[in-house]
């Protein structure tokens, strides 16, 4: 089968992939409160910035370690109402995790007023964790930067090194319980808080002909999410991909960009089910399936994600996960311009979706 044939059945087959989904979310006080952080979230993009923060303080009432994502959020949104004292308080509490802020963040939202310093912290990140974590990362990923690319150049060492890393991760979550950002911080996490282990359990797909799952972490997937250490939309991505399935967040959704070679990326295309009104019975179906799916472990439903990613597109002061644009380039003008064909632009100055 070619390339042109596989990416299109990958884009449009219906329902692929959706199966049984082996986690959920149990605990009560962890489903109120991503219920908050959903009306937070959907209030920040309806531009509500004290509704927002209501939400996130009774949020934060429903559980002692909220996640860095929620309290990033939360300053931002602080820092927009002028409300320094409390905004700064979110900082600091980040500032323990060991986030890396931008150079100029604190002089910039904050001055010489306050202190830049950690101060008051009541956790203590456990360093010799984070190190044996960072030592795995490095084993996974020494291999593939080597190859450029090629894997097939050193499919042996990465399959031989894909089983190191992922046994003795399982290894360490047995002994010392998954991490978060309240045990191992946050140095090592992109700015989307992906934290740098999460690529070892990435890199353990289900369907991965070239190297084959060594460890299946679903169980400690959805321990970690009970337990709050994981949040919905890391834990649904995790999930999907060791299972080998699409329950949470499927590509139909995705808002992609593409460029020629070189040439810069042209934004913005959706699939049609990204509209409500173009997606007929099979596509509110599908979708149907996969909002239960999402509720069943404290994710909202997808078309306020959608809400998210449009709102994405004209303001990043804020941090939706798996929100952002998904990039395809290729040197083929020709598939490029079949693939937008298929799909619908989004006008760049009021993100309404084109005919």
């Amino acid at each position: 089968m070619n390339f042109k044939i596989s990416t299109l059945i990958l884009l449009f087959l219906l329902f692929r992939m959706v199966g049984s989904q082996s986690i959920e979310l149990k605990d009560p006080n962890l489903i109120q409160y991503y219920q908050h952080i959903h009306q937070a979230e959907m209030a920040i993009v309806d531009n509500d910035l004290e509704k927002a923060h209501e939400h996130y303080e009774k949020a934060f009432g429903f559980f002692d370690e909220p996640h860095a994502k929620d309290l990033y959020n939360d300053m931002m949104v602080l820092i927009h109402s002028k409300k320094t004292d409390l905004a700064h308080e979110k900082y600091q509490r980040l500032n323990c995790m060991d986030y890396r802020f931008d150079k100029d963040f604190h002089n910039k939202h904050f001055g010489n007023q306050y202190n830049s310093r950690k101060t008051n912290c009541n956790f203590k990140i456990d360093l010799e964790y984070r190190m044996k974590l960072d030592s795995l990362h490095f084993l996974d990923q020494y291999y593939r930067l080597l190859s450029d690319g090629d894997y097939d150049k050193f499919a042996e060492n990465i399959e031989k090194y894909d089983s190191i890393v992922s046994n003795e991760l399982y290894k360490l979550f047995i002994k010392k319980g998954f991490p978060n950002e309240y045990n191992i911080g946050l140095s090592r996490s992109s700015t989307d808080f992906f934290n740098g282990f999460y690529i070892i359990i990435v890199h353990q797909l289900a369907r991965n002909s070239l190297f084959p799952q060594q460890v299946d972490f679903s169980n400690e997937i959805n321990n970690a999410l009970n337990q709050g250490k994981l949040s919905p939309e890391f834990a649904g991505h995790l999930s999907d991909l060791v299972k080998g399935t699409e329950n949470f967040n499927p590509i139909h959704f995705d808002i992609k960009e593409f460029a020629f070679e070189e040439e810069d990326f042209e934004c913005c295309y959706v699939h049609e089910w990204f509209v409500p009104e173009k997606r007929g019975e099979k596509g509110n179906q599908f979708v149907e399936q996969i909002n239960e799916n999402r509720s069943k472990i404290g994710m909202s439903s997808i078309d306020d994600l959608l809400k998210k990613r449009l709102y994405n597109l004209r303001n990043t002061d804020y941090v939706f996960p798996y929100s952002g644009v998904v990039g395809s380039q290729s040197n083929d003008k020709k598939y490029i311009e079949f693939m937008k064909k298929h799909l619908i632009k989004i006008n760049e100055t009021n993100h309404q979706c084109l005919e």
